[in-house]
């Protein structure tokens, strides 16, 4: 290289110089313009160089047979839960749960394209840490789309306590958390006996005659347990089964008490037999609120332990089978045992394994059973023993010790003449003159008691219930009459609402002294609502709107209540409620039914107003009737055990303040839109005069979109009271006027992590070519005068001394 080249080089270097100055600027400038609009498509394009290598690793986990469990994810929503997850591709099967002991691969449901979907255990958009091990398509920033999927599994650290975030990846406020679960392993049979600690005895006799392997095995299996106590009331001693045929017979006894195939409680009916593994039945009966009682003697004490082959009923005594079983020869009424004077309601002449002997009167029959000595001791306190012994007949409905429990009725707090005769009354409330049998009871039958109360009879599917309370163990008989076993105390009622036993409704009309049905205790709103048979689009649509529970809340609230024809006359459908708006609007105009407070007809004056829950105010017109805004009160004071109900003739409509008509708006002096993308304003950046008005309008646009100041540049949250052109929506027309020198900051609320931001520089002088200039930008960057022509001459006359000089 001779001394001209150099020399000629060393020329060329501040040409190349100025080029390259030239080419950095350029591009950064192109960067800083439209980098909003490059980066979405950047980073679909590393999503897919990603997932196609993560795609080739879940394809070969799949050939090698891995068990994996199927998620579909919906399109997705803006409301909570944001997402829906099926188990089927029909998303037919919802889901609500992940178990970490599963592998999960994520679909798209009917390959839906909207909103990407992504998890991490560490946050929104958050590489995951390595407790979660995920393969397939998209990343924390891209999420999948379409038929994208990706595989997770859970590592052995990661726990039901950590944490797990499920997201949009393009809306920041579409985040929530899954519900974990983890499935633990059940033991067998005999090891779940074992752990028990009430099931020894069981147990060793098992091992006795070598049945522990055939419970271990592969089953399955349903076994009634009798407990360590069932053993030993029946004296049984295994050191006394020392020969094989006395061995032979303990198999028989505990095989009589399994089942092959796992029979939970809800596959057990009342007079199923159950075949055994030595071929001989175990009749099944069940009695009032549910319980089990096999071969009319053990109770299923707790029912459905589920084990890794089967499942396990605990019962309370030893099931006999009937060829050992001897039993002695009836001869009377009752089952009595002499050793310990106690009286089994539950068996008949065929069951009884004790002696049957004639009948005694009610009192000495309680207290002979062993589950009636609350009852006893009442009857003595109420001095009601004697009468309950004489010559009746009498009809007592017994209620149990347990009963006595619930109740709280604690017998040393009556110790006043008018306590004690407040419990004569309760327990004259359970008998009734003369001998009536369950086979005399029908129905909806009424029986008037002793206390002049009245009962109420419910028979259906072979169970029988009086006033609520079940009868647990029927005709139980006495030389003066039956005794019938409910479960429940039986307090006579006050009374505020009538109501019908039979049709289960209830007749708002009628007083304590019109009603003919029972005049019994006040329930919630929803619940007298739906009983009296002219609201129901009112409880319709209390469902719909999700308000069913506010409702049955403690309260106290008065509800003004539409009648189904005010309903019919108001053309609401509820059908036509199909999306979160308009259930919205539906649950507003339910609330402006409702005052917090128990607001009687007396409490009202002319004139007076009250605030509804749905904020807006009710006025009340006190004349030839009361009428709550138009609508007329037909029936006032409906009593409920949270508030009160007034039945009225109309639906009221809450009042919502008029729009400005168009010619009441101020006019545009600059229009903000949306860019062709949809996810940018357009001019994104505008310069105005003080005074001047800004309108915000587009229509119809693919998404929805607001206008919310911010407090500075770069804030992410809406300006507590400024400006804001409220919820989003696709169609807007949001105008504002400048009356300040300002710079005036916005943001899209559900778009800012897309950068969808805006600015109004609001200035005292500035001129109108100036505005004209920044909005002709298109939503820009500012752009630096002469800056870019500078740099132009520069590369011009750069290209120019290349030239010459070579």
């Amino acid at each position: 290289m001779n001394s001209t080249t150099v020399e000629q080089i060393i020329r060329l270097v501040p040409a190349v110089a100025a080029m390259a100055v030239f080419t950095v600027f350029t591009v950064l400038k192109i960067v800083k313009d439209y980098a909003p609009f490059m980066f979405t498509p950047l980073v679909i394009m590393m999503a897919l160089s990603v997932g196609i290598d993560q795609a080739s690793h879940t394809a070969s986990a799949e050939d090698h047979g891995d068990d994996v469990t199927h998620i579909y994810v919906s399109g997705g929503s803006f409301s909570e839960p944001y997402y829906q997850f099926y188990s089927d591709a029909d998303g037919t099967n919802e889901i609500s749960e992940i178990d970490i002991t599963h592998t999960y691969t994520f679909h798209r449901l009917n390959d839906a394209t909207s909103h990407p979907f992504y998890l991490s255990d560490m946050g929104y958009k958050e590489e995951s840490s390595d407790k979660l091990s995920i393969t397939g398509d998209g990343s924390s920033d891209s999420g999948i789309t379409g038929s994208e999927t990706f595989t997770v599994s859970f590592a052995d650290d990661f726990t039901v306590d950590d944490t797990l975030t499920y997201f949009c990846t393009v809306h920041s406020s579409m985040q929530s958390t899954f519900s974990l679960t983890e499935t633990v392993a059940l033991p067998n049979i005999p090891t779940t006996a074992i752990s028990t600690g009430n099931h020894t005895s069981l147990v060793a006799a098992l091992s006795h005659v070598n049945l522990v392997g055939v419970l271990s095995g592969e089953g399955p299996y349903t076994v009634f347990a009798p407990t360590d106590e069932a053993f030993e009331e029946m004296g049984l001693n295994l050191s006394d089964f020392d020969t094989e045929d006395e061995n032979n017979t303990l198999a028989t006894i505990l095989s009589y008490h399994v089942t092959m195939g796992s029979a939970m409680s809800s596959d057990l009916s009342d007079g199923m037999e159950i075949n055994t593994l030595i071929q001989e039945p175990i009749s099944v009966n069940i009695y009032g609120q549910g319980a089990v009682v096999l071969n009319g003697e053990a109770t299923v004490t707790t029912a459905d332990v589920e084990t890794s082959n089967g499942v396990i009923h605990i019962i309370d005594k030893v099931l006999m089978p009937p060829s050992l079983t001897t039993i002695t020869p009836p001869a009377g009424e009752i089952c009595y045992d002499m050793d310990t004077h106690t009286v089994d309601v539950t068996k008949t002449e065929e069951t009884c394994e004790k002696m049957w002997v004639p009948s005694v009167d009610i009192p000495t029959t309680a207290a002979a059973t062993t589950i009636h000595t609350s009852l006893v001791s009442a009857l003595e306190k109420a001095n009601l023993t004697t009468a309950l012994k004489g010559d009746g007949p009498f009809t007592l409905f017994a209620p149990t010790d347990t009963a006595f429990a619930d109740a709280g009725v604690n017998l040393d707090d009556f110790d006043t003449p008018e306590e004690i005769s407040a419990l004569a009354d309760i327990l004259k409330y359970h008998v009734v003159s003369g001998k009536v049998m369950s086979s005399d009871l029908s129905n909806g039958m009424m029986a008037t008691a002793l206390n002049g109360g009245s009962l109420v009879f419910t028979v259906a599917d072979g169970n029988v219930s009086v006033n609520g309370a079940n009868v647990v163990f029927a005709n139980v008989p006495v030389s003066n009459g039956v005794i019938h076993v409910i479960d429940k105390v039986m307090i006579p009622p006050v009374g505020e609402i009538c109501y019908d036993m039979e049709t289960h409704t209830v007749d708002v009309t009628k007083t304590a002294e019109t009603c003919e049905k029972s005049w019994i205790p006040s329930v919630d709103i929803p619940t007298t609502a739906s009983a009296t048979t002219i609201h129901s689009s009112l409880v319709a649509a209390l469902g719909k709107a999700n308000l069913v529970d506010t409702l049955k809340g403690e309260g106290p609230f008065t509800v003004f209540a539409p009648t189904d024809e005010a309903f019919a006359a108001a053309g609401i459908n509820l059908d036509d409620y199909d999306t979160d708006e308009k259930i919205t609007a539906l649950a507003s105009i339910l609330t402006y039914h409702v005052v917090s407070g128990k607001v009687m007809s007396t409490d009202l004056t002319d004139g007076m107003e009250a605030t509804a829950l749905s904020g807006d105010v009710l006025k009340f017109t006190i004349g030839d009737a009361v009428l709550v805004n138009d609508a007329i009160v037909t029936i006032a004071d409906v009593p409920v055990s949270n508030g009160v109900i007034h039945v009225i003739d109309k639906v009221l409509i809450p009042v919502k303040e008029e729009e400005p008509k168009a010619e009441d708006k101020p006019s545009c002096d600059h229009v903000i839109g949306l860019d062709s993308t949809g996810y940018a304003y357009s001019p994104a950046s505008l310069t105005i005069k003080v005074g001047e008005t800004v309108c915000w309008q587009w229509t119809d646009s693919a998404d929805l979109h607001n206008v919310a100041e911010i407090s500075s540049e770069g804030d992410t949250m809406r300006k507590e009271g400024g400006v804001y052109s409220g919820e989003t929506a696709k169609t807007v027309d949001f105008r504002h006027t400048f009356t300040e020198a300002t710079t005036f900051h916005y943001i899209c609320e559900p778009h800012v992590g897309m950068q969808m931001v805006g600015k109004v520089i609001v200035g005292e002088t500035t001129s109108e070519a100036d505005a004209e200039k920044a909005s002709e930008s298109g939503g820009r960057p500012e752009e630096t005068p002469g800056f870019g022509l500078a740099l132009g001459v520069l590369a011009v006359i750069s290209i120019a001394l290349i030239s010459r000089r070579l």
